[in-house]
């Protein structure tokens, strides 16, 4: 039996190709398989954006050691100046790309709240300061290693293909 999914969008031969009701084409979702109603496409989650724990341990470790490489190589060379800003930068993507395989190509932003937690921790594991918290150079390195996770490009990202 045929429904309308969510209002009358007049006689429509487009349907959703899960409970088969009639969408017109501002109320479709396109699917890599067909197009759906917006309902059955709240129901699917591509398998990039489902974490499990193991992922999770992971990415949280790899990014604790680049945490902790990232203080060790800071307290080594001083980061400040533009240059030295944009290598932090370039550091942080990456070592982004190497957590974002070592996470199994995860995207989305549970996932970069994780990574950013597991450098921050291993950032401040060693040396723990109030004025390291608003660190440029911190923030910057952070920026590029979690720009992987929600999907930004940089240079390093056709590196890491499989």
């Amino acid at each position: 039996m045929f429904h309308l999914a969510e209002h009358s969008c007049g006689d429509c031969a487009l349907r959703c190709i899960d409970c088969n009701a009639q969408i017109c084409p501002k109320c479709l979702v396109e699917c890599p398989v067909g197009n759906r109603c917006k309902n059955c496409a709240k129901r699917f989650t591509s398998h990039v954006l489902q974490i499990d724990f193991w992922v999770v341990l992971r990415s949280f470790i790899a990014a604790f050691v680049a945490g902790l490489l990232f203080a060790f190589l800071q307290a080594l060379f001083p980061l400040g100046g533009f240059y030295m800003l944009t290598l932090g930068y370039l550091f942080g993507c990456l070592v982004g790309n190497i957590i974002f395989k070592i996470a199994g190509r995860k995207l989305g932003s549970k996932i970069a709240v994780i990574v950013a937690i597991g450098l921050l921790a291993g950032r401040f594991c060693l040396t723990f300061s109030w004025l390291s918290l608003i660190s440029l150079s911190l923030i910057v390195f952070m920026l590029g290693a979690i720009s992987p996770f929600l999907g930004w490009s940089n240079l390093f990202s056709g590196l890491f293909r499989r």
